[in-house]
């Protein structure tokens, strides 16, 4: 159990001795300290982040997260942890005295540029949406989510 977690499978813990998933709670058990703590985070992030409406925290000392239930009907997300504003819609800082569609171009070049080419060099999981490269072998991807697709009919 212990090399699963420390490859960072945390969310499909299976039995060494067959292939029974083994429950949260159980996994619990055995874990201490460090390993707990970060065992306990990543399942309460991995549950919040496929939330609807769930988005992170943009601050960079901030490390908390939050539905925003009106979503793009008011875009400006005020994190309840530490109150930084996060424009909801762009996923970027709160553009202070700009619409939205204003602050649709506050976007380095660099950044569109960067964002540009992950378009075309990824794919992003059927499941959870997360961009995944495939840089060699077969066409079968693991996301980290759980959810195993085919590269080519991304299925």
């Amino acid at each position: 159990m212990m090399a699963t977690c420390e490859s960072r499978h945390w969310h499909d813990i299976r039995c060494p001795l067959c292939p029974e998933k083994i429950e949260a709670s159980t996994v619990a058990k055995y874990l201490s300290g460090d390993m707990l703590l970060n065992y306990n985070e990543y399942m309460r992030t991995s549950k919040m982040r496929h939330l609807p409406g769930f988005s992170w925290c943009l601050s960079p000392s901030c490390s908390s997260g939050q539905v925003h239930t009106p979503g793009d009907a008011s875009p400006n997300m005020i994190c309840q942890k530490c109150g930084f504003a996060t424009c909801y819609s762009h996923q970027l800082p709160w553009h202070h005295g700009k619409t939205c569609e204003q602050a649709g171009g506050l976007k380095s070049k660099e950044d569109r540029d960067s964002e540009a080419w992950i378009r075309s060099q990824t794919k992003n999981c059927p499941r959870c949406g997360v961009a995944t490269m495939k840089s060699g072998g077969c066409d079968g991807i693991f996301c980290k989510c759980g959810k195993s697709w085919n590269w080519k009919s991304n299925i």
